[in-house]
């Protein structure tokens, strides 16, 4: 299942969809594309840094050789999310990352704004900083 979770455009879940390389939820394959582990640090910092788009409820996959209930975030602007896999019957978690593309960042700084974009996929994001 895939949840909004901002406002967005009604291509939202299509976005979602064509970012995981499959055109039906059913289809979703596992590990996510590009995925990688992280630190709880680096997965909380995505939340600190916007609300994502949605969530996606991916179900009980395996991980490693746990069973794990696992969710996602998708955000528009970087093509990708955080997975959090929650062991069934524990309460430690694993945590991911996640991107369409295996992207390549180049930085651009402003005083007020930053502005990162993929230099293989050219997809772009910026970070506003209230002054």
């Amino acid at each position: 299942m895939i949840h909004e979770l901002t406002p967005a455009s009604d291509a939202t879940a299509l976005d979602v969809l064509k970012a995981l390389g499959v055109d039906e939820l059913s289809e979703i394959t596992w590990p996510l594309p590009n995925m990688e582990p992280v630190s709880a640090n680096v997965y909380w910092q995505a939340f600190a840094e916007g609300a994502p788009d949605a969530l996606i409820e991916i179900g009980i996959r395996k991980v490693g050789y746990r069973a794990c209930r696992v969710w996602a975030t998708f955000n528009e602007g970087k093509r990708g999310g955080v997975v959090i896999a929650q062991e069934i019957g524990s309460l430690e978690p694993q945590f991911f990352t996640w991107s369409a593309c295996a992207h390549e960042w180049d930085a651009r700084h402003d005083r007020l704004m930053s502005v990162y974009q993929c230099t293989k996929c050219q997809v772009a994001y910026r970070v506003e900083v209230e002054g």
